[in-house]
């Protein structure tokens, strides 16, 4: 009898040893099957950190800086500019490669580092940062190359870089304009300013406030900024995309722990999931678009009905090529070297290979602000040409990405992974060394 139960025993522990093999041959036949259909698909092997930067950049960054109009707290309204971040706002760690623990300073309101207004010394060099959520990225993951490069430059070597960030997600011109002068009238100075926009002065007008008749010089989403929704059913839909902003982050950071972190099939679920949330999140998208049972109150700035779409995109390039201007003649008469980069985007025909991944997650045919990039950068660069021929120091960067098979977008908006942040790095601080100031 007990030599009975001891052989029941072993029975039982040998069937639980081969249902435990079996389980790990299965779980390996999936890792091969799944690293094999990433090779496939991709062209290139699986890598470990760079399916987690995907997952986790397509997930912080992405949503919330694409929303054709604000859903957070972010963007509180300030009387200069426009918007700034609100006291209690905190940066998404994920984003940041450099830098002390950023801290909101209540004068300032920007996305810095260091409080904004800075003085001059021999051994210091001020570099200012302008523009929107690109360059605000940029500051995080791009700024430790540009340094590097700029150091082997015999002006800067031997000197402490200061940088400081104006640059806010949802910019445009004229509000890097006026957020140099908010700077300057502070007593605030700089020896370097580098302003990288273009996008955002083209693509968000016909998404947002063109439909509210606000005018193309006002801010962002100004109607969501000073006015009230009364309508539930927009609360609604503000609140549901909020939460599909929340899924989409904490679905990047669920696949890229231990140890879903290692495995090529989690990296597959992920992006199905990842798909799936992001359709579920344009839909909003688009209800919040095209719902015109909106009722907000207190709108100054509206009443803007222009006779033609050419109309619209001349007035909003105008508006940025001006600004341009005006930033340039402050920075001359406050001995400040101005570069001015015109960002790179994935909806400019023919400016960078895409695969099969970088597609799904990069491109949309249907994007609201696709329209606005098809329309706006002919004249955007047109307008750049006229800047250059001007004597300022103008860089058209659409093509940074030209030879660059690896993906660098990180959504179907504008923003880059630490790889497009690292090339555009290079590219501007090759137009800085290469000025003759």
């Amino acid at each position: 009898m007990h030599q009975q139960k001891t052989a029941m025993r072993i029975s039982r522990t040998k069937r639980r040893v081969f249902k435990a093999v079996l389980f790990v041959m299965l779980c390996s036949f999936l890792e091969i099957l799944s690293f094999g259909a990433f090779r496939l698909r991709e062209g290139r092997w699986y890598s470990w950190s760079t399916a987690a930067q995907i997952r986790n950049s397509a997930g912080s960054s992405s949503t919330k800086l694409s929303l054709p109009v604000d859903t957070s707290a972010t963007g509180a309204v300030h009387p200069y500019v426009g918007c700034v971040m609100p006291p209690n706002w905190e940066p998404n760690k994920m984003n940041m490669t450099w830098g002390e623990e950023l801290t909101n300073h209540p004068c300032d309101g920007f996305p810095s580092f260091r409080p904004v207004v800075q003085k001059r010394s021999p051994n210091t060099v001020i570099i200012g940062l302008f523009g929107g959520s690109v360059a605000e990225i940029f500051y995080y993951q791009g700024i430790p190359v540009l340094l590097e490069k700029l150091k082997e430059d015999p002006k800067y070597r031997g000197r402490e870089f200061v940088v400081v960030c104006m640059a806010t997600g949802g910019f445009k011109q004229p509000q890097q304009l006026m957020a140099l002068n908010y700077l300057l009238v502070q007593g605030g100075e700089l020896d370097v300013l580098i302003n990288v926009d273009g996008f955002n002065e083209v693509a968000f007008h016909a998404s947002g406030n063109q439909k509210q008749g606000v005018f193309p010089i006002y801010p962002r989403s100004w109607a969501a900024r000073v006015g009230q929704i009364r309508d539930p059913h927009v609360l609604k839909l503000y609140g549901q995309a909020a939460i599909l902003e929340s899924d989409l982050r904490e679905n990047g950071e669920f696949f890229s722990s231990v140890p879903m972190y290692y495995s090529p099939t989690c990296h597959l679920l992920w992006r199905a999931t990842n798909q799936s949330l992001i359709r579920r999140l344009q839909a909003a998208k688009v209800a919040i678009e095209n719902d015109h049972e909106r009722d907000v109150l207190d709108r100054p700035g509206f009443g803007y009905h222009p006779s033609s779409e050419e109309e619209v995109y001349e007035e909003l390039v105008g508006i940025w090529e001006s600004s341009s201007r005006l930033i340039g003649e402050l920075c001359a008469a406050n001995a400040i070297q101005y570069y001015h980069f015109l960002q790179p985007n994935q909806y400019v025909e023919g400016s960078k290979p895409m695969g099969d991944d970088e597609l799904q997650i990069a491109f949309r045919e249907d994007h609201p602000y696709r329209e606005g990039v098809t329309r706006g950068y002919p004249l955007l660069r047109q307008a750049g040409e006229r800047l250059a021929l001007s004597g300022e120091n103008f860089t058209d960067l659409t093509d940074a990405f030209r030879e660059t098979q690896e993906s660098v977008y990180i959504d179907d908006c504008c923003h880059f992974s630490d790889l497009g942040n690292r090339i555009l790095a290079e590219r501007i601080a090759e137009a800085i060394l290469k000025s003759p100031n």
